[in-house]
């Protein structure tokens, strides 16, 4: 666990909003937190451990942590900001406390409040707000509680000697959650309880192969003494005895027929053991079976019993019955009721649905221009019928279409109205021409007149140098002004073509436009006779014969 922010108000001895920053703090590595006696060192914490699980280290105890020297108005609180486990939270806590009334005179008891937050970037996502939840959560985000984490963490003033002298069994129980020795100790306990299992198992054993033992020296034992005398008795297979010499075999056949006797003895001894575990495993039978018909005899009494102790309740328990008898009965109609109810559900919001779209329908209807008459006359205060909604989409597909036809003969007349005012454009600019042409020439015309005069006086005074060269000039001016006749003269002809360029524009776009419109008007009138009847009316004219009706 590490602590970011510790944030104190009103809290022991701080009386205003104090804010620890210990991410700043712990930049520098081991910090110290240092001042005089009684100055608030140890309540810090003390208020990271009521942060954290609502007690506080040390001699204090969790009433009047509420700063006396606070205004009155104030509420105790603190919050810590920590990191645990890869995540970041936040825990706020307000200790219990007593507050002064706001409306009339005396105090109120405050209970203790607690909140917990995950921590991501800039946003709070709330965890748990009861005291009890967050202290769980807590223990398990640190993975210690309060005792432990007062122990280990905050060791109060004074304790340090205590944690030393602790016993075996609190510093074991503490190691124990510090290092997550759990699972060795899951480990380490059953590997002891195998063993036990095992000990025990070989004891058993041993136990048994001695009783074993015993009971065939006890019972088939080859050789017994009779009556203190010296000689042997052999056990036969049919547990009858044969006396034997007492004396050892003296020579290799004695002790050939000593051992095959020992043979004979032991095979016997072999038969009487299998018999004896027959009889044994029979015996274990009828024990088992004995204990089974005790223990239902048991179960028998204690049944008799439990039956006369109910016997008085039997009308009650009978009408439960009765009454658990309907109930699964009626369970069995719980699907089907949730089904009901879902589907009336259902029904109420499509219908609600369907009311808002026939509002906002009938909404767009009447904002709508050039609707069909089917669209016009259709009812929308509810859903209209199956046939009566084919009619009004056929009737929009086909105002569609006229509309569309219409949207392009549009823009192709406002196509043909633009060359229409570029042609005129064009012919204003050669009239502009021709009239400047005009102007140029009459002008050319009185300058002509004046160089004749002026010619007709030069040759008045041909015997004057001075007319003479007048008349010079003016010659050159009459050159220079019939120049300049010709350049109008050429510019008036380009006018002219101009003219003509721009009246054959004209008339080509008045035919287009006028073709158009013959188009349009033949392709309403195709339309008007796709929608006329023999015998019905015509919507133009009112006439019910329609002899030629347009394709």
């Amino acid at each position: 666990m590490k602590p970011h922010a510790l944030v104190i108000e009103a809290f022991g001895p701080y009386a205003g909003r104090v804010a620890i920053d210990f991410d700043a703090l712990s930049d520098e590595g081991l910090f110290l937190i240092h001042g005089s006696t009684g100055a608030g060192k140890t309540f810090l914490l003390d208020a990271m451990s009521f942060a954290l699980y609502g007690e506080v280290a040390g001699e204090r105890g969790v009433k009047g942590l509420r700063s006396d020297h606070a205004p009155p108005q104030a509420v105790p609180r603190v919050e810590l900001e920590f990191s645990a486990g890869g995540a970041r939270y936040r825990v706020e806590r307000t200790p219990a406390y007593t507050a002064t009334k706001v409306r009339g005179a005396g105090t109120t008891e405050k209970l203790a409040a607690a909140a917990l937050f995950r921590v991501q970037g800039t946003e709070r996502l709330p965890v748990v707000s009861r005291t009890t939840e967050v202290n769980r959560e807590v223990e398990g985000i640190v993975g210690l509680n309060a005792a432990q984490f007062r122990q280990v963490i905050l060791l109060p003033q004074g304790r340090f000697a205590e944690v030393l002298r602790a016993r075996a069994e609190e510093r074991e129980a503490l190691l124990k959650t510090l290092f997550a020795t759990v699972l060795h100790e899951r480990a380490s306990a059953w590997l002891e309880d195998q063993a036990r299992a095992a000990v025990r198992a070989i004891e058993e054993q041993n136990r048994s192969l001695a009783w074993q033992r015993q009971q065939a020296a006890r019972l088939f034992h080859p050789f017994r003494r009779l009556d203190g005398d010296a000689s042997l008795a052999v056990r036969g297979a049919d547990g009858s005895a044969a006396l034997s010499e007492p004396e050892l075999p003296a020579d290799q056949a004695g002790l050939d027929r000593l051992l095959e006797r020992i043979g004979r003895v032991v095979a016997a001894a072999e038969e009487a053991r299998r018999q004896a575990g027959e009889a044994l495993e029979q015996a274990r039978r009828q024990r088992a079976a004995v204990v089974q018909m005790a223990d239902r005899f048991d179960r028998r009494a204690a049944a008799q019993a439990e039956l006369a102790g109910l016997e008085p309740r039997r009308p009650e328990i009978e009408a439960l019955a009765i009454q658990l008898a309907a109930a699964d009965r009626a369970e069995t109609l719980r699907p089907s009721l949730e089904a009901d109810q879902a589907a009336r559900r259902e029904l109420q919001e499509l219908e609600a649905r369907l009311q808002r779209e026939l509002q906002r329908a009938a909404a767009a209807r009447d904002g709508a221009r050039g609707l069909p008459d089917a669209v016009v006359a259709l009812g929308l205060l509810r859903l209209p019928e199956a046939a009566a909604l084919q009619r009004c989409g056929t009737a929009l597909a086909t105002r569609r279409v006229e509309v569309e036809g219409l949207a392009r003969q549009a823009a192709e007349a406002g196509q043909a109205r633009q060359r229409a005012a570029a042609a005129v454009a064009l012919q204003r600019q050669a009239q502009d021409r021709i009239q400047q042409g005009q102007r140029q020439l009459g002008e050319l015309g009185e300058q002509r007149l004046a160089s004749e005069a002026s010619l007709r006086e030069a040759r008045t005074a041909a015997d004057r140098l001075d007319g003479l060269i007048q008349a010079r000039d003016g010659l050159a001016e009459r050159a220079l002004a019939t120049l300049q006749v010709r350049k109008g003269r050429r510019l008036e002809a380009e006018a002219i073509a101009a003219l003509a360029t721009a009246d054959q524009t004209l008339q080509a776009a008045t035919a287009a436009l006028k073709a158009l419109r013959e188009r349009q008007l033949a392709g309403m009138a195709a339309r008007l006779a796709g929608d006329l009847n023999p015998g019905a009316p015509c919507p133009v004219c009112g006439s019910s014969d329609h002899p030629q009706p347009a394709r």
